[in-house]
């Protein structure tokens, strides 16, 4: 029982971790796209 609620709070926290890096590195790529432009 608690190493299913264990994996469970494991893989939801991979998809928070992994919701975060995509949108850090997104926000990277537009920052430093617009810096390229100028």
């Amino acid at each position: 029982m608690l190493v299913t609620a264990v994996a469970a709070d494991a893989r939801l926290l991979r998809g928070i971790l992994d919701d975060a890096m995509r949108e850090l590195l997104d926000g990277l790529k537009e920052a430093f796209q617009e810096g390229s432009e100028s």
